[in-house]
């Protein structure tokens, strides 16, 4: 009989999400913390920790700044619309929108508008210099831009709902911290990055197994 497929999912559990919550609040805590949070063994945890690492879960380990406090003052989203929708032209957006460090996100969308950007800069004036280079390296239909007046929520979490605290627990394992999703792990990195991620991550996760 045919194994049926697994959905996405199907090879995190509860403990991974409870690790997962864990690093996303702070991505340097200790083997040993860790463990002692979620009640499983360095061992145990440093074989969960490993196994979403090689399976893409956790894709490399980032500070997260504060955009003003480094200078970057404005928020823009970006509303593209494109007459073009052939393959060339997608792909030589991409290439555009990659090396354009000021776009911090970029989303194609179903509906009326294609793509949605959000520009982060240090000034208006800025923007102005970004949106000159935009539509001279790119052909583009219509661009509008909105300017953010306040940031009201900026969370990089990722929430898993029903995961991190379902059933009963062990001692230790419905500690509230665990509701608390709080994945800062960004999802842009690049296959090399990736590379380099895993050796730093297996390097540290070595040196606090040993400690």
């Amino acid at each position: 009989m045919a194994e049926t497929s697994k959905k996405p999912d199907a090879e995190i559990d509860d403990d991974d999400f409870r690790i997962l919550g864990l690093l996303q609040q702070d991505a340097t805590l200790s083997l040993q913390r860790i463990a002692e949070r979620v009640n499983l063994s360095k061992t145990t945890v440093w074989n969960r920790i490993q196994r979403m690492v090689q399976n893409g879960t956790i894709l490399r380990q980032a500070a997260i700044l504060d955009p003003q406090k480094v200078g970057l003052e404005e928020t823009f989203f970006v509303s593209v619309r494109t007459a073009n929708h052939d393959f060339d032209w997608l792909e030589r957006f991409k290439t555009v929108i990659n090396e354009m460090p000021q776009i911090t996100e970029a989303h194609r969308l179903a509906g009326t508008l294609d793509y949605l950007l959000k520009v982060q800069v240090p000034s208006t004036r800025a923007f102005d210099a970004f949106y000159k280079e935009l539509v001279s390296r790119i052909s583009i239909h219509d661009v509008s831009s909105s300017l953010s007046m306040e940031t009201i929520k900026r969370s990089l979490d990722i929430n898993v709902p029903g995961k991190m605290c379902s059933g009963n627990r062990s001692p230790g394992r419905g500690h509230p911290a665990f509701a608390e999703p709080a994945f800062q792990l960004e999802r842009d990195a690049l296959h090399a990055e990736g590379l380099v991620w895993k050796r730093v991550w297996n390097a540290r996760l070595k040196a606090s197994f040993e400690a």
